[in-house]
């Protein structure tokens, strides 16, 4: 039994898809990172009182926001 491949895009093609798909990839964590920047930040202004009211030390801010990203 014998199989083929067919590629019916050509290779310049593909090749140019797989470059814009890093880019925007890039261009969706540049904005996921400024809107958590400002979570950081907001955060940050809280005092400690109002920290441990949301079950947060002053320094697990970074942790907390960007858990889902990062295993720290």
């Amino acid at each position: 039994m014998t199989a083929t491949y067919i590629n019916s895009m050509p290779e310049h093609r593909t090749e140019r898809r797989g470059v814009f798909k890093r880019v925007f990839g890039f261009l969706v964590m540049v904005g996921e990172s400024n809107h958590r920047a400002h979570r950081v930040q907001e955060l940050s202004k809280l005092s400690d009182r109002e920290l441990e009211k949301r079950g947060l030390k002053r320094e697990e801010i970074a942790h907390h926001v960007f858990r889902d990203m990062f295993y720290v």
